[in-house]
């Protein structure tokens, strides 16, 4: 604080008036300010001779770099051990990110080895299947030549434990083998129902049914709707309708031997569209087939016996809708004349109104309102393809009334129908329900 008495000595000793010390301590206050601030003429001075000399300005950087690091000595030894730690965690993920990538390759090198070896084996696999269904279709037409050949290789007493323990081991499940042959790649609709109908006739089908036959196939897979062909030559029917649309045989299931919920898991993760079922008949499985039946794809159960059917009880059949094909069948199947392609368009058959030209006879048949309902949709989605006109009142009753009504045991029912309702049907129709009545 500047008081009267301090102004009093600056005066004295400057030998002047208490004005003008007042005045000498302001304007020394004044300078003092400005000098330390920076903002004199000498600190301006000094500013400008060290910003225009580099060798100044260089030693005043460095001057006050050093400052700095003496300064700051403790925090940057930390930050440095800072950095230190994380080059370190770096270098570990480092090391871990090159052992990934080391295991990464090699399983992709296993894995491309694994690829080829499934590829040849299932190459072989196919070739071993022609040869085997060529040697099946041989011992057909030569039993005896058949039997004679496998004498000489096995002997008149082939012990069967082998055999048995082979049938143990043997997959229940085994997916279709990819065709050899380029697909063909279809035109239209027209073009694909024609090629279906020409592979069913190298499966064994007559020819006078093969054209419908591709139809009702056809429009059953498109509703995704379970049927049961009875007669011989099923397999080969399937085989031949998976070739069609997906240039593969169907892929097998085989219900023997006890329940095995891996065999329903592979079925529903394979790339196969068509399944057939063999023995779909075995006690310890049958109860499972509405889970299994669920899935997307279009199972195809195969009996070679009709008489079978019969045996089954009948409410397995709102589940299932059989077809006999006994009568269809001329020939031994030709797999050599299947021809593969890919076709699964669907437009318009996504959402069909039930037919329901068939429906009073088949709930004399005691058919569920469920299965009426699919059944009707089937026989829409067949008129559609084939065209209304097509779909005679033979075709019905041969497809669609006649196998229901013999597995269901109700065929005296159906036959009474077809007589009292007057209904025009062709003489064979007439003769395949009296013989089934007389059996």
């Amino acid at each position: 604080m500047m008081i009267p008495s301090f102004y009093e000595e600056v005066g004295e000793a400057c030998d002047c008036s208490l004005v003008e010390a007042e005045e000498l301590v302001e304007d020394f206050i004044d300078k003092s300010n400005r000098h330390i601030s920076g903002k004199d003429v000498a600190n301006s001075v000094i500013a400008d001779v060290i910003e225009s000399n580099d060798d100044l300005r260089k030693r005043m950087n460095e001057i006050s770099y050093k400052r700095w690091l003496e300064e700051n000595k403790e925090s940057i030894t930390a930050k440095n051990h800072e950095l230190e730690e994380i080059d370190k965690k770096l270098a570990e993920k480092q090391s871990e990110v090159d052992e990934l990538q080391k295991n990464e390759k090699n399983l992709i090198t296993e894995i491309d080895s694994l690829e080829k070896e499934l590829s040849t084996k299932q190459e072989m696999s196919t070739q071993l299947d022609v040869e085997v269904r060529k040697n099946i279709q041989n011992a057909e037409k030569n039993v005896s030549s058949f039997l004679v050949d496998l004498m000489m290789k096995y002997g008149l007493h082939t012990e069967t434990k082998a055999l048995d323990a082979k049938a143990e081991t043997k997959s229940l499940f085994n997916p279709g083998s990819k065709l050899e042959k380029e697909p063909d790649t279809f035109i239209d609709k027209t073009d694909f129902l024609y090629n279906l109908s020409e592979n069913l006739q190298s499966a064994g089908i007559a020819e006078e049914y093969t054209s419908k036959l591709s139809y009702y196939l056809y429009a059953a897979y498109l509703q995704r709707f379970p049927i049961m062909l009875a007669g011989p030559n099923g397999e080969a029917v399937a085989d031949a309708f998976s070739c069609t649309v997906n240039n593969q045989l169907a892929g097998k299931v085989d219900f023997h031997g006890d329940f095995d919920s891996n065999t329903f898991s592979m079925i529903r993760h394979s790339s196969d569209k068509v399944i057939a079922v063999t023995n779909p008949f075995n006690s310890r499985w049958i109860s499972y087939l509405p889970k299994l039946l669920e899935d997307d794809k279009f199972y195809i159960l195969i009996t070679p016996y009709p008489e079978e059917m019969q045996l089954e009880p009948s409410s397995l059949y709102n589940l299932i809708f059989p077809l006999s094909i006994d009568e269809m069948i001329d020939a031994v199947p030709q797999y050599d004349g299947f021809m593969g392609g890919s076709w699964d368009k669907k437009e318009g058959f996504d959402e069909i109104k039930p037919n329901t030209s068939c429906k009073r006879v088949l709930e004399l048949c005691q058919i569920r309102p469920l299965m009426a309902k699919n059944v009707g949709r089937v026989i829409q989605a067949w008129c559609n393809l084939s065209g209304e006109q097509m779909i005679s009142n033979d075709d019905r009753w041969r497809f669609i009334i006649y196998p229901y009504a013999y597995a269901t045991r109700h065929m005296s029912e159906a036959a009474h129908y077809l007589s009292d309702r007057n209904i025009q049907v062709s003489d064979s129709i007439s003769k395949l329900f009296e013989k089934a009545n007389e059996e």
